[in-house]
This record gives structure tokens, C-alpha cells and sequence, in this order.
């Protein structure tokens, strides 16, 4: 059973909404004002009317912003002896909020722009990542020059940056634009060598690179894993096992990179490794759902067909409004020679809806149900008041 291509699953977040109604006309408003509504917690809104400002100076308006802004920062701060120049740490906060600020609105206007205006989110983006550049530039020059600045500014600006990469990464890979989502994962792991979950995600769009589709070649050769079918192929299977492995090196209880880790080797025709990584369970409800998944897959590429049908069935019980599971079983049972009883098993589980929180069809994208926590998270941060959309 092969996951649903991200292509086809995509999903455009955080356009519809229903403050819609908030969005200004573009000839009502200007670049600062629609940040300052962002700030303000008009989230949604702010991200419309910016995708409707003029594409061709909406980039010399952001960097003159945030010149002005690092000015007005710049005359609040007063020359004290022996140190330098020096302000208060709020007002560094609120100056390197802004620049955040202007980093996030342009992530979500990039990646709310219609797909097929791949000038616009580029344009997007590379305002999103100057203003990252000198969110970098203006932390070192403050930290260095501004001993009043504490600890809570420095590590909240820190967990920004981290968390714009994780946002940034997933949401790429949700819509299926898996080199962009391959290289803010690669420079999320420059900054978190150490972190799990970077090499997860890492492994994911690996794990979906390797899938033969035609159109992927070019992908596999942007970010190195070359552009011949069946060596792609088996490079960015080599490539997410790679990953997986770091991530488990670096936390042994990662059931995530575990069960991912066991379903590449199954394709790379390591059974007893993958048997051996499918062995310990996975705490209930997700994870254990995919693991008895990738148990009946790992037994079926073995045609070891009767245990492929137990591991399936298994899956059924932790979650019988999930389709995913049904239909694998009946193919299991389909192979075992069982054909009355898979159309027996199929026919009740295709009249059923089928429920929007299976996660079998989403596993192609990775960890993607991290992005609107993440987004939420990181809109908190820039944001001035307490009940943001």
C-alpha cells in the first residue's frame, strides 16, 4: 500500500478563514500597516491583504521597515561607560520582534501564495530569509553591546529561528515542494545537528523522494541524491535510512524514526534488520497504528502472507474508523488465497466516510501535523496581544 503523492493531498493553510472580511483593499493600506496588524493578532487577514500588495515594491517596503525600525532601536539606546551603547532589554525584544514579525508574515504569505505563482512565494520567501539574516546580525550585535538584555529575550529569539525552519520545512513537504522542504530541513540540521527531529524530517522527505515517480528525478537531483531513476531511487532510500539511524543514535526511543526506519529497510531488502527495528511496540494511538502497518508490510514483502494478515488485523482493532488498514488487510487476505473474506472485510469499510484522521495517507508528508502548532507558537511570539486568531 503506497501513500498518497503530497501533490494530490495538498493543503494550502491558514487561507480560509472566517475573518476573510478583515482583508483592506490594496489600495487601502500600506506595508507598515499590514504588519502592525500582524502583530497586533490579525493573523489571517494580514497574510491576504500582503499576497495583494504590488509584488515589485513589496520588498523594498519590508527592508525599509525594518532599516527604520533598527534606527528608531538604534537612538533608544545610550552610551554607557565601559560598555558601550546600551538600552533597556525590552526595547531590544520589541526591535528583534519586529524583525521576526516580518520573517513569519512572509513565511505564511509564501506559503498561502496560489501554487502555480512560483515568483511570488520565491519573492516571499527571500524577504522572509533577510529578515532571518539580520535577525542573526542584529541578536550577535545586541548581545555583544547590550549587557540588558536576559535570558528569556535570548533563548525566545533562539527558539524562533528554530522554529521557523520546523515550520518552513513541513509545510513544503505537505504541498509536495520537497526541494524547498529538503533544504530549510538541511539548514535546520547545520543549526541542530543534535536534534532528532530535524533528522526525521530530513528521513521523510528522503523516504518521499524515493518514491518512482517520473517528475521526481529533477527533484532528487536539486538536492544531490542524482537524477537517474533507479540510482535516485535507491540513494534517497540510503539517504532517509541514514537519518532515521542518526535519530535513533541520538534518542532510542524514537518511535517516529523507528517504524520509518524499519518500512526503508524493508525496500532496501534488509528483512531482519527491519523485523529487529519492528520488534518493541509504540505507545498507543498514532505511532502503534503505523507500526502494525509497517509489521504487515514488512511480513507481506516476505510473502509471509498469514502473519502480514494478523499484523493488519491488529491495526483494525487499534482504530476501526480507519480505512487505511481495512484496505491493506483485504489485499493481504486477496494474497493468501482468501478472496470471500476480503470482500467480506472491504465492502463495510468503503461504505464507511473515511476519516480525515487516518494518518496512513498523510505519511508521505512527513510530520506535517506539527506545522499548525508550530505556526500558532511562533504567531504567539510576534504577537502584542493575548488572543491572536
Amino acid at each position: 500500500m503506497k501513500p498518497l503523492p503530497a501533490a494530490i493531498a495538498a493543503i494550502v493553510v491558514l487561507v480560509a478563514h472566517p475573518r476573510l472580511a478583515d482583508a483592506q483593499s490594496p489600495s487601502l493600506i500600506t506595508y507598515q500597516q499590514v504588519l502592525d496588524r500582524y502583530m497586533g493578532g490579525t493573523h489571517v487577514a494580514s497574510v491576504i491583504d500582503v499576497l495583494k500588495l504590488d509584488p515589485t515594491t513589496v520588498t523594498a517596503d519590508a527592508l525599509a521597515t525594518l532599516a527604520a525600525d533598527e534606527q528608531r532601536y538604534e537612538l533608544s539606546r545610550e552610551s554607557v561607560p565601559g560598555r558601550g551603547r546600551s538600552g533597556t532589554s525590552d526595547g531590544a525584544r520589541a526591535y528583534l520582534r519586529r524583525i521576526e514579525a516580518v520573517a513569519l508574515l512572509h513565511l505564511e504569505a509564501a506559503t498561502s501564495a496560489p501554487l502555480d505563482r512560483v515568483s511570488q512565494r520565491a519573492a516571499h520567501l527571500d524577504i522572509a530569509d533577510k529578515a532571518l539574516a539580520r535577525l542573526d546580525a542584529s541578536r550577535k550585535d545586541a548581545w555583544t553591546s547590550d549587557p540588558s538584555i536576559d535570558a528569556a529575550s535570548r533563548a525566545a529569539v533562539l527558539r524562533f529561528r528554530r522554529d521557523w525552519l520546523l515550520a518552513a520545512a513541513t509545510h513544503f513537504q505537505r504541498i509536495g515542494a520537497f526541494a524547498d522542504a529538503f533544504g530549510f530541513a538541511r539548514a535546520a540540521l547545520d543549526e541542530h545537528p543534535d536534534e532528532p527531529l530535524f533528522h526525521v524530517i530530513a528521513g521523510t522527505i528522503a523516504e518521499a523522494l524515493a518514491a518512482p515517480v517520473a517528475s521526481f528525478d529533477t527533484v532528487r537531483a536539486a538536492v544531490g541524491l542524482t537524477a537517474d531513476p533507479d540510482e535516485g531511487t535507491r540513494r534517497a532510500l540510503r539517504e532517509a535510512a541514514r537519518r532515521f539511524a542518526r535519530a535513533l543514535a541520538l534518542n532510542a526511543d524514537d518511535a517516529e524514526a523507528r517504524v520509518r526506519l524499519a518500512r526503508v529497510q524493508v525496500r532496501l531488502g534488509a528483512f531482519n534488520e527491519a523485523r529487529r527495528l519492528l520488534a518493541a511496540d509504540a505507545s498507543p494511538g498514532r505511532l502503534a497504528y503505523l507500526l502494525a502497518l509497517a509489521r504487515g508490510y514488512a511480513a507481506a514483502a516476505e510473502s509471509r502472507h498469514a502473519e502480514a494478515v494478523d499484523h493488519y488485523r491488529a491495526a483494525t482493532r487499534l482504530a476501526p474508523q480507519w480505512q487505511s488498514a481495512c484496505v491493506a488487510l483485504a489485499h493481504a487476505l486477496v494474497a493468501a488465497g482468501e478472496r470471500d473474506e476480503a470482500r467480506d472485510t472491504l465492502r463495510p469499510c468503503l461504505s464507511r466516510v473515511p476519516s480525515l484522521d487516518d494518518p496512513w495517507p498523510r505519511y508521505g508528508m512527513g510530520l506535517d501535523w506539527l506545522l499548525e502548532p508550530t505556526v500558532r507558537q511562533l504567531r504567539a511570539q510576534v504577537t502584542a496581544r493575548s488572543d491572536p486568531e
